[in-house]
């Protein structure tokens, strides 16, 4: 047979084999191919997405955190050195009081001795117990508890109680040997005015016995040495009775409200403390315009805040341990009963026994920890519809 008559080649299949899918011809692989690259684009878009997501909320995280710790530690200075500066206000009262009462202790004295002096220039010819008589009879009713003040002449050479017109029971007595008087302490701080000249500041203690122990009561006193007649002129004060009139005063002062603030977050608030070592009466209350039903009352450290803390007896271990404390609780705002976080410093004077404090709450970083929020979601929102 000629090339025309051969047999075309066979192409059909042979028994029991498929025939090719047409799916896998030219058109349906590309087809299958640009949807694959679909699939594969927005998987990676949401990864890409969720990646910048998680970026995007852990600098936030991180930034708000940060955020927080520079204005709690803002706070704690800021607290810490308006806290300060109360006690430098007291402390200046009281350095002021002081140098005004010894300047009244002085005009006192000078103006007794100038008596002493006239009148004795004017009876020198007399007996020495005539002129006593005769003083003690114009000085006695010049007596004025001015201040805490409380003049008396003293025998130099053996302490005799010639005038004490506020204790004249004791008049006659020696100084140095009641029983109340540290008199080795008293009779070496007078020596060392009179060997320095005739007149000076003198400190010493009365000692008293109490119900649990030996109570002091430390004096301060100027004295006058008037030689004709060998007396010493001196006027005294107890200096815990000055404190306690500086104090009455200072704590009218911190208490004072001024009628446009009587729901002011912040304020000064103190504590006289009774017990370091707390328990249910450890302090009373002194000053909180934010609570006045509580000035006067005895504290407890077992008293607890909204979340349970006891946070008084967190700041007397701070107390004890280092002088002062930041304690951060839930207490009550001005104005509201409802509770609020506060950050306080506490801060010991000892001088007094006072823990003076002051606290600020938390609402101002928890409104713009809240606008921070609000701008990331925006910012979010806005990063989605691109």
């Amino acid at each position: 047979m000629t090339e025309t008559n051969k047999t075309k080649k066979n192409t059909s299949p042979l028994p029991g084999e498929k025939t090719p899918s047409k799916f896998f011809e030219g058109k349906n692989i590309s087809r299958v191919s640009f949807i694959s690259s679909g699939i594969l684009v927005v998987f990676l878009t949401g990864i890409l997405g969720a990646v910048f997501l998680k970026e995007k909320y852990d600098t936030f995280e991180k930034h708000l955190n940060q955020v927080e710790q520079v204005y709690i530690s803002l706070q704690k200075e800021r607290l810490k050195s308006e806290i300060r500066i109360e006690i430098d206000r007291i402390n200046a009262q009281r350095e002021s009081a002081r140098t005004q009462h010894k300047k009244d202790l002085q005009n006192q004295v000078d103006q007794i001795y100038n008596l002493t002096d006239i009148f004795y220039r004017a009876h020198a010819s007399q007996s020495v117990d005539i002129i006593e008589s005769g003083l003690k009879n114009i000085l006695r009713p010049l007596w004025l508890d001015k201040g805490g003040n409380h003049f008396f002449i003293w025998s130099a050479a053996d302490g005799r109680i010639i005038l004490q017109p506020d204790t004249p029971a004791m008049e006659n007595e020696s100084i140095f040997k009641l029983p109340d008087i540290q008199a080795d302490q008293l009779k070496k701080s007078i020596r060392q005015i009179l060997d320095q000249g005739d007149s000076g500041f003198i400190s010493y203690q009365w000692v008293t016995q109490q119900e649990k122990g030996k109570a002091r009561f430390p004096i301060i006193a100027h004295i006058k040495y008037f030689k004709p007649l060998d007396w010493i002129i001196g006027s005294m004060a107890y200096l815990d009775i000055l404190d306690i009139r500086l104090q009455r005063r200072i704590i009218e002062d911190l208490s004072y409200t001024s009628p446009g603030a009587q729901h002011s977050k912040e304020y000064v608030f103190v504590y006289q403390v009774h017990d370091m070592k707390g328990g249910d009466a450890f302090a009373t209350m002194l000053v909180n315009p934010n609570r006045q039903d509580l000035v006067g009352t005895r504290l407890s450290d077992r008293f607890t805040d909204a979340k349970g803390s006891m946070f008084r007896k967190e700041m007397l271990n701070g107390i004890r341990t280092a002088g002062e404390a930041f304690v951060s609780y839930w207490y009550p705002k001005p104005g509201s009963d409802s509770p609020q976080s506060k950050l306080s410093y506490f801060k010991l004077y000892p001088e007094w026994r006072w823990i003076i404090a002051k606290g600020s709450y938390r609402d101002d970083l928890d409104a713009r920890i809240k606008t921070m929020r609000t701008e990331l979601e925006n910012d979010i929102q806005d990063a989605l519809r691109l």
